[in-house]
């Protein structure tokens, strides 16, 4: 038993010197058995182990050219893949080509021909006035009454106002109305101003002195002619409706409530309803 333990004792020490042998050469192969590959900016190290690993080290030989060559790398692949507004993937290939020097320079032309005029723009004073004091000034001014009352004298030379029927015979005229919440149909009216004549003379005689007399009374517009009537239509309003009717039912309906016909004369450029009934309301006032 005792030479069995000395030799088992003695063939473990022999293992065990092996293994430091081996283990030494292993150790001094890592350390002097290395070689260096050059690729590019790192230099390759390679450790071989007792059990057969290997293991390859790779050492920059300059730093910050490593780094500078990573960031501009990153970079690259930013700009050759990004993502576009609606969310795909688009590439370096797909993005638009840099102008050139004279696409550039044509760019910049416009770009200044827009801005300057812009700056044009701004720097045109507005025809609102900015006061009650500048509105005074240019309601008084001679350009503008010289305007209003060329407006005012091409509304009023646009229609007839009369309260009899001035033809003999029958003829198909067109008014206009709307319809009211119920469905029924309503003729459409401006107030119109109707002067006086016989009372203003009276009053002449027994003061000495002309004085305006007028009344405010209901007014049918009418046409003449059905293009007339809806191109009216059309411009000011979509409630606007165009009724056809005779002339004898038309001042007839007007005598009986005791209005008066507006007869569009329908030649050329008509004037909008706001403009006609600002005239018809005020007539004899502007007459002056």
């Amino acid at each position: 038993m005792m030479l069995e333990r000395k030799a088992s004792s003695s063939s473990l020490a022999r293992v065990r010197r092996g293994c430091a042998a081996r283990a030494g050469r292993t150790v001094s192969s890592s350390g002097h058995h290395h070689h260096q590959v050059d690729n590019k900016n790192y230099t390759v190290r390679v450790l071989r182990y007792p059990d057969g690993y290997e293991r390859v080290l790779r050492y920059p030989k300059d730093k910050k050219k490593v780094v500078a060559n990573r960031a501009s790398s990153t970079m690259a692949e930013e700009h050759q893949s990004s993502w576009d507004i609606a969310g795909a993937r688009t590439t370096g290939e797909e993005a638009e080509p840099k102008p050139s020097a004279s696409n550039f320079e044509q760019v910049q032309a416009v770009h200044r021909a827009e801005e300057e005029e812009e700056a044009t723009l701004v720097e045109t004073p507005s025809s609102i006035p900015n006061t009650p004091t500048e509105l005074l000034r240019k309601q008084r001014s001679e350009e503008f009454l010289l305007s209003r009352k060329l407006e005012w004298d091409y509304v009023k030379s646009s229609y007839e106002v009369l309260d009899a029927c001035p033809w003999p015979e029958p003829r198909p005229v067109w008014v206009l109305g709307s319809l009211d919440p119920t469905g029924e149909a309503q003729t459409f009216t401006l107030r119109t101003r109707i002067a006086k004549g016989e009372t203003e003379s009276e009053l002449e005689g027994l003061l000495g002195k002309r004085i305006s007399v007028s009344h405010l009374t209901d007014g049918v517009v009418a046409f003449g002619g059905r293009e007339a009537a809806d191109a009216f239509a059309e411009e000011n309003g979509p409630d606007l409706l165009v009724f056809e009717t005779s002339s004898g039912e038309l001042f007839q309906m007007a005598s009986e409530a005791r209005a008066v016909v507006v007869l569009m004369k329908g030649l050329g450029a008509m004037p909008s309803a706001r403009m006609l009934a600002t005239v018809l309301r005020n007539q004899p006032e502007l007459d002056t």
